[in-house]
């Protein structure tokens, strides 16, 4: 686990301990978080959890359990342990308060200190936490097989933006304002069927098979035997929105590339190709959650020591 320790001069130090989080499968050290950090004269830290993989390849963890664990907790933990003995030896002092700061997978860092080690920070703020992972990491791929299992059922990158203004057209007034945004999501009963193409396919419809493709990628992944919602599905709106379902449909079905692993079961006992949503999604959620997993809203011991979390998302 590597990690940096970015220190002011004690004359500009402002006493205080910034723990910073990652990206993705992190990798890397994060400079700029580090450099924004000791701007403000925070005594500044960031890890690259362990890992030997960037951005979204989580290869890491194949055959890598302790990476894993790493990545899901650990080095975080110890980045912080340890920064703040570098911070008191340079300074000779404790700080007078410690903060965790981080968006993204660096939300799920938040999120899980405030969990697991209570102690390490005084506040933390969680960024768009990619939390409740292991099932968050299998929307991608029940996207995927609803569109690419059958080829008829692929929908071209190109229609995502018809597909969004129909959304629009349904649903951005039910606030009373017509501002190209859906105040909530969930007040939107957009049926994908009112595109359905009348007759031949074309670039303003969608087929039969490319509506049911659709209703199933907003209805999210299901346990077939009993009916539980895995992970909720993508909210209506978001059709255009970055990584979400460009990313799906970027590979079409005759692109000749392989499919993507579902999610992080490649890092569990799973053989595949074949992936059954209520067998093997149980085992990799049996296996992986109690490593990866801080979807417990519980945080009675960080609040019974005064610390305070503040979250932020988006639609």
């Amino acid at each position: 686990i590597r990690i940096e320790v970015w220190l002011p001069p004690a004359e500009t130090w402002n006493g205080k301990f910034l723990g910073t989080g990652n990206g993705g499968a992190g990798g890397v050290i994060s400079y700029p978080a580090l450099a924004n950090g000791l701007a403000k004269g925070y005594a500044t830290t960031n890890t690259d959890m362990g890992t030997t993989t960037t951005g979204l390849d989580f290869t890491f963890g194949v055959g890598h359990r302790e990476m894993v664990v790493d990545w899901g907790y650990r080095a975080t933990h110890l980045m912080t342990q340890v920064a703040k003995q570098v911070a008191k030896s340079y300074y000779n002092r404790d700080p007078q308060q410690s903060y965790f700061m981080g968006c993204s997978t660096g939300g799920h860092q938040a999120l899980t200190e405030a969990r697991r080690y209570p102690e390490d920070y005084n506040g933390i703020v969680a960024g768009d936490p990619a939390n409740n992972r292991v099932r968050l990491h299998m929307v991608g791929y029940w996207n995927y097989e609803a569109t690419h299992n059958d080829p008829a059922s692929y929908i071209p990158t190109t229609k995502l933006p018809m597909i969004n203004r129909a959304v629009l057209d349904a649903c951005d007034k039910i606030d009373g304002v017509g501002d190209a945004i859906i105040d909530d999501p969930r007040k939107c009963r957009f049926d994908p069927a009112t595109i359905a193409c009348k007759g031949s396919d074309s670039a303003d419809c969608l087929t039969a098979p490319q509506v049911a493709a659709l209703k199933k990628i907003y209805q999210g992944p299901r346990n077939p035997r009993t009916g539980e919602t895995i992970f909720p599905g993508m909210y209506v709106g978001s059709e255009v929105n970055p990584l979400g379902l460009d990313r799906t449909l970027a590979n079409a079905p005759d692109s000749g590339r392989p499919s993507p692993a579902p999610g992080l079961a490649i890092w569990t006992n799973w053989k595949g190709p074949a992936y059954d949503w209520d067998k093997d999604a149980t085992m990799v959620i049996n296996e992986l959650s109690p490593v990866l997993d801080d979807a417990d809203p519980d945080l009675t011991a960080f609040r019974r020591r005064g610390g305070k979390l503040l979250l932020y998302t988006g639609w």
